[in-house]
C-alpha cells in the first residue's frame, strides 16, 4: 500500500472509530433521559397520590441525588419566625443531627437562592480546597435551587459532593429545579389538605354545638309546657 492509500485508510479508520464513540455518546445520552424520565414519573405520581408527605419529599431528595450522581442532598423549609431554614428531608446526611440543624437565610449561598429564585452551581476553586456550606460540611461542589409558591421562595432543595470532584451540570440543574417544583406542589396540597380537614372539623363541631344547642332548646320548652300544665 502506497503512502496516499495508507493515509486514506487511516482516514476511515478515524472516522469509523469517531462515528462509533459519538452513537456510543448519544446512545447513553438517550438512556439516561429515559432514566430521568422514569423517575420524575414516579416522583410525579407519588405528589398526586400520597398523603403522606415526609414520605414524597424524602422520595424527591432520593431522586434528586440518584440522578445528578451526587452524594448526598437535602430539602430544607423555611421557618419565618426565627428565618432559618431547617432539614425535612435528607439522603445520606445523618437523620439525628438534621432533626437539630438550622440554617440561617443569611448564609452566603442558601440566602442568596432565597433572595434571588435562582439557583446556585459551584464548585471549590482549587483541587486543594473545599467550599464550607451550611451544614457545617466541606464538599467539593453544591448545587442549590430554590422551592418557590406562589412568587416567593420558602425552602432549597440540595445536592452536593463531599468526596467527587465532579461538577453539576445544567441538565444537573434542570433537573433539581423539576424536583424542586414537584416538592413545592406537594407541600401546597399538604398545606390545602390541612386546610380541608381543618375546615371539616370545625363545620362537625358547628353542626354538634347546633344540635346541642337544638336539643337544650327542646327541653327547656318542655319543661316550660310541663310547668303550664302543672300549675293548670
Amino acid at each position: 500500500m502506497d503512502a496516499e492509500g495508507l493515509k486514506s485508510a487511516i482516514s476511515r479508520a478515524l472516522n469509523e472509530t469517531r462515528l462509533i464513540q459519538e452513537k456510543e455518546s448519544l446512545t447513553n445520552r438517550l438512556k439516561e433521559q429515559v432514566t430521568w424520565l422514569k423517575v420524575l414519573s414516579k416522583v410525579g405520581q407519588s405528589v398526586t397520590s400520597s398523603l403522606n408527605l415526609d414520605d414524597v419529599l424524602r422520595r424527591i431528595v432520593e431522586a434528586g441525588v440518584h440522578l445528578t450522581h451526587a452524594e448526598e442532598g437535602f430539602l430544607a423549609l423555611l421557618d419565618n419566625p426565627s428565618n432559618q431554614l431547617y432539614l425535612r428531608a435528607v439522603k445520606n446526611i445523618d437523620e439525628e443531627k438534621s432533626k437539630t440543624l438550622r440554617l440561617p437565610v443569611s448564609d452566603s449561598l442558601v440566602g442568596k437562592v432565597m433572595q434571588t429564585r435562582h439557583p446556585i452551581r459551584t464548585i471549590a476553586n482549587s483541587s486543594s480546597q473545599s467550599l464550607k456550606v451550611s451544614t457545617g460540611f466541606l464538599v467539593h461542589s453544591l448545587l442549590h435551587v430554590p422551592l418557590i409558591s406562589r412568587g416567593r421562595a420558602f425552602g432549597v432543595l440540595s445536592v452536593d459532593n463531599q468526596i467527587s470532584r465532579r461538577e453539576f451540570s445544567e441538565a444537573d440543574e434542570n433537573l433539581l429545579l423539576s424536583l424542586a417544583d414537584y416538592a413545592a406542589v406537594a407541600i401546597e396540597n399538604a398545606k390545602l389538605y390541612e386546610q380541608a380537614r381543618s375546615e371539616l372539623r370545625e363545620r362537625k363541631r358547628t353542626e354538634q354545638a347546633l344540635r346541642e344547642s337544638e336539643r337544650r332548646y327542646e327541653l327547656a320548652v318542655r319543661g316550660a309546657n310541663d310547668g303550664i300544665w302543672d300549675w293548670i
